[in-house]
């Protein structure tokens, strides 16, 4: 009986203290998302975050069988088949390899150890593409890199390479606070850090860089970073060969986000597919049909998201149709992500803001190629997966 009674005893204090811990993290979690709304970087997430999928007609069953390829797996891929044709030099696509350089008004000793990187980025692709086809290399950069600068960091490239000098001068946008200090406003660190600046690259890769007179005519560009390193040759005209078979988009690979610079970001892509106004490039399709088609996963759950790390195109390496960028589709998208402030009140980045945009807009199976016979480094290095034959 005593034995029982202690039995009981013990049980109910365990009973007692599950509760006890499954309160507090409740509480805890809800003094935590009240504190993060209490500010005024909060309070827009909170705006982003209203969304009850329950409001949107249900999205399409994907088709398993017709997804693409996961993104993240090691896997090998299939060889990309060149002609004759993809190979040639003569013909050239209207196109230019785009870069943003990091020149800024800090000490020199800085800005020349990152034109140093640029250097080497350069010296590889005129080794490992640009000698065989020569397309024009824009350069855009901010005020502080001069003419006396451009004419002393030329003399270090290859003399074969066209470069032209674009100047870009940033401004935030009228509709974020001004002279305001950033831990009251309630960015977070990560955002701090490099704040305006790197929201300023994001805001520039996607979207004003459409709108560039030097872009703007352009049939595609392929953007890489200043520190991009191509390690092997590339072996094709890459923009022949995308332009001879129709496709949109071509990166180097896919890897996943940091969630607390993503906050809403699904929510905000969940919600925009839902709706169907709004429609993607295919012919009669929906955004929401579309991104089923591409078997995009975003969890519907609320706490599931938040524990989601978004996919992201590593986009340091992309090569874009510029046109299709500029349709009155991706236009409404682009506008839509500009409107939230986000890229500025959470830093969301324009890499996972492409992944989701060509997976809402684009067929992946036929319309975006992954170079991925191209050893290529960018903070680490990614071997080939695939051949060239």
């Amino acid at each position: 009986m005593r034995l029982m009674k202690g039995a009981v005893i013990v049980l109910s204090a365990v009973a007692f203290t599950l509760t006890a811990l499954t309160a507090y993290q409740f509480l805890s979690s809800g003094y935590a998302r009240y504190q993060q709304y209490s500010t005024a970087a909060g309070r827009r997430l909170q705006q982003v975050e209203q969304f009850d999928p329950k409001d949107y007609p249900p999205l399409p069953e994907p088709r398993p069988e017709l997804c693409p390829i996961d993104p993240l797996s090691s896997t090998r891929r299939p060889d990309i088949v060149v002609t004759k044709n993809d190979t040639r030099n003569d013909t050239p696509v209207n196109a230019a390899i785009v870069y943003l350089i990091e020149f800024l008004d800090r000490p020199l000793e800085q800005n020349h150890k990152e034109m140093m990187r640029f250097n080497k980025a350069l010296w590889l692709l005129w080794e490992n593409f640009e000698e065989a086809y020569r397309y024009p290399i824009m350069v855009f950069h901010e005020p502080a890199f001069t003419p006396q600068y451009q004419r002393r960091y030329r003399r270090m490239w290859p003399r074969g390479l066209d470069i032209h000098f674009h100047l870009v001068e940033f401004s935030m946008p009228p509709t974020f606070p001004q002279n305001r200090e950033l831990t009251e406003l309630g960015l977070h660190p990560t955002n701090r850090r490099a704040f305006p600046g790197y929201n300023h690259m994001i805001h520039f890769f996607f979207k004003d860089i459409f709108d560039h007179p030097a872009i703007a005519s352009l049939d595609y560009f392929w953007r890489l970073d200043h520190d991009s390193m191509l390690e092997s040759p590339v072996g094709v005209d890459v923009f022949k060969y995308m332009q001879a078979r129709g496709l949109k988009y071509g990166y180097r690979t896919v890897t996943t986000d940091a969630r607390h610079v993503t906050n809403g970001l699904l929510t905000f892509f969940d919600k925009y597919r839902r709706d169907p106004s709004h429609h993607s490039l295919l012919e009669g399709q929906t955004c929401g049909t579309t991104s089923q088609q591409n078997c995009m996963d975003i969890p519907t759950d609320r706490k599931a998201r938040e524990n989601y790390a978004p996919l992201m195109y590593y986009n340091n390496f992309e090569i874009i149709h510029v046109p299709t960028w500029r349709s009155a589709q991706m236009r409404e998208l682009t506008n839509a992500v500009d409107g939230t402030d986000m890229i500025y009140w959470n830093r969301w980045g324009d890499a996972p803001l492409r992944y989701y945009a060509v997976n809402m807009m684009l067929d992946v199976n036929t319309q975006v190629m992954e170079w991925c016979h191209i050893k290529y480094h960018h903070h680490k290095t990614f071997q080939p997966l695939c051949n060239l034959v």
